[in-house]
């Protein structure tokens, strides 16, 4: 179906070579995706990926396709890239980032998860990365957690967040403004929600401003 112009498959379509389309559509203007990803920690490490022979890192995990919930996604992405069989525990953060991409508005929402291995392949040796199954132009591997503060991460709040995974859910809205690749994304500014504080009027307020309101001058 179409939306204001946009390419875009409904959830019972499939491509011409039967493979199930992912939750991305672009206008002239802007392309549009959902992501999800997973926080796994293993012997004080923590698995990232990175484009091969890279020194910035990201987490794991990929676009999620039309029809299919949030976890079964990210379940999919790492038997694909890794040939892991994971369990997912509890959503950490939410993420809505903005930025510019060959020319149009980039928009998406990520969705990031606490997860377990549950069987499969995975990965053995703590030491090396590991193309990934279906790319081997990006590959996998274990960061020690006590390096995560010398090196070049994304999303960036990891170096914050990883030391408070006590139960609490983050949402975290992002305004971005960049020509990296997908998953290689600084955010401009961000707000905090955890489960269990207050959230002050003012906060609120700021809230408002930056989900709802345009930024100025641009």
């Amino acid at each position: 179906m179409a939306v204001m112009g946009a390419s875009f498959s409904s959830a019972s379509e499939e491509s011409d070579d039967g493979m199930k389309q992912d939750w991305l559509f672009s206008t002239e203007t802007a392309i549009c995706d959902v992501r999800t990803a997973g926080v796994l920690i293993q012997q004080d490490r923590l698995l990232v990926q990175r484009e091969v022979g890279g020194r910035a890192y990201a987490l794991p995990g990929g676009h999620l396709q039309i029809g299919e919930t949030l976890e079964a996604g990210l379940i999919r992405e790492f038997r694909e890239e890794t040939g892991m069989e994971i369990a997912c525990r509890r959503m950490l953060w939410s993420e809505e980032c903005f930025w510019h991409w060959r020319g149009k508005l980039a928009h998406n929402l990520c969705f990031y998860y606490l997860i377990e291995r549950n069987g499969g392949a995975g990965l053995s040796d703590l030491d090396q990365f590991t193309p990934h199954k279906d790319n081997p132009q990006v590959e996998t591997g274990w960061l020690p957690i006590d390096r995560i503060g010398q090196v070049v991460i994304y999303p960036s709040f990891l170096k914050e967040e990883l030391a408070c995974l006590d139960g609490r859910y983050v949402i975290l809205f992002s305004r971005m403004d960049s020509g990296f690749p997908l998953f290689l994304k600084k955010p401009r500014r961000r707000f905090l929600l955890r489960r269990g504080r207050s959230f002050p009027v003012f906060m609120l307020w700021n809230l408002f401003m930056t989900v709802w309101l345009p930024d100025v001058g641009q």
